[in-house]
């Protein structure tokens, strides 16, 4: 019998991994969904902060769809059985949803400032079709930019059939997209979060109070 018990344990722990992975995939899509559905079929609803909220339901969307499954099936298998070109796609999606992640909130937090600080200043900054404008030209530099991270890249349990390959290529090779694109994050981070909002001081008089209060409404 206990012999048997490491098979139990990693059967139950293959059972609970696929659970909490599927869980993760059904919430989520059904969130997000439902978040893009919203404020895309409802006029009233399309607001820059709706907007910006698009896109990060857009980037979860595709991590949700893309990464997650394939991650659980190789948690539950315990290797990766879909090849080496797909692993080079989820690791690349994986950096591009991530980095789009990061600087949809780094745009939120220049949106606040603007409301805060310069609320009736750049109106023409805080337009439906700038803000658009601005997270397409974003996805786009996000997405060109990770193909040249992605590249390269092989998964561990390709690497180790590969005898050829020594022990320095192989962690070389495999070092994450994310692990390298995300390292600006902590950089722009308190600059936006917290350097922003307070250069130049809060509005005071009750014409930019007003204003900033119609703004923060948007």
């Amino acid at each position: 019998m206990d012999a048997d018990e490491p098979e139990i344990n990693e059967e139950l722990t293959s059972i609970v991994t696929a659970v909490l992975f599927g869980t993760a995939v059904i919430f989520g899509l059904i969130g997000n969904l439902l978040a893009v559905l919203v404020v895309s079929c409802n006029a009233n609803m399309r607001s820059i902060t709706n907007i910006l909220i698009v896109s990060l339901s857009v980037a979860d969307l595709l991590f949700i769809i893309f990464c997650v499954p394939f991650t659980g099936t190789q948690f539950v298998l315990g290797y990766w059985p879909f090849g080496n070109v797909w692993c080079m796609a989820v690791q690349y999606i994986i950096a591009v949803t991530a980095f789009a992640s990061v600087y949809t909130l780094v745009l939120m937090s220049f949106h606040r400032y603007l409301a805060v600080v310069h609320p009736v200043d750049f109106l023409f900054l805080r337009t439906e079709k700038s803000w658009i404008v601005t997270i397409l030209i974003m996805w786009g530099i996000i997405i060109a930019y990770n193909v040249r991270t992605s590249l390269g890249l092989r998964h561990p349990t390709i690497l180790t059939m590969e005898a050829t390959l020594s022990a320095r290529t192989s962690s070389t090779a495999m070092t994450s997209p994310f692990s390298r694109s995300i390292l600006p994050y902590p950089h722009y981070t308190p600059v936006t979060t917290f350097g922003l909002p307070n250069y130049g001081g809060l509005p005071q008089n009750s014409r930019c109070l007003k204003a900033e209060f119609a703004v923060l409404q948007s």
